[in-house]
């Protein structure tokens, strides 16, 4: 019994679906802002990563707004925002602080540090992730690789 070549594995082609998937949404991204919402939960392709978020003020619907879901769309060519590619994760809680006009911390550049920024004055029941695409295309290649190479080795035991 021969075993068939990897190109020809269905389990092969689907991890090259998804890694190609995960890169696009980066390089996306990058370029670009996505926003989807229901209710208090967002999440948000941007910068480099996946924000979601709840929190406890409910927007009012946009033009986007169909049955309570919104989707948005947006350029981010004029950000004020840096954006990097290799930034690390988040997990923040609203900290209730009152924010005073005359607060010496000056706003951060990076996107990732305005976003900890952001949440120092968000109420207590508000929260965040930030999870980097690096991150997501990390956590999604290393298993589907381990698999791969063990379906492999079990093919080549068989033959």
């Amino acid at each position: 019994m021969n075993s068939s070549p990897i190109y020809r594995w269905k389990s092969f082609w689907l991890g090259v679906f998804g890694v190609c998937s995960l890169a696009w949404g980066w390089r996306d991204s990058m370029n670009f802002s996505s926003v989807i919402a229901w209710r208090e939960f967002r999440a948000i392709n941007i910068g480099g990563a996946i924000v979601l978020t709840r929190f406890g003020v409910v927007s009012a619907p946009g033009p986007g707004t169909f049955m309570g879901l919104e989707w948005r769309r947006g350029d981010l060519r004029p950000a004020t925002a840096s954006f990097s590619s290799f930034v690390s994760p988040l997990f923040g809680r609203g900290g209730g602080m009152k924010h005073r006009d005359d607060d010496p911390l000056a706003e951060p550049e990076a996107y990732r540090d305005k976003l900890e920024f952001f949440m120092r004055y968000r109420p207590r029941g508000d929260s965040l992730l930030y999870i980097p695409h690096w991150l997501m295309l990390l956590a999604f290649a290393g298993p589907w690789s381990a698999f791969l190479a063990w379906r492999w080795r079990r093919m080549r035991r068989l033959a």
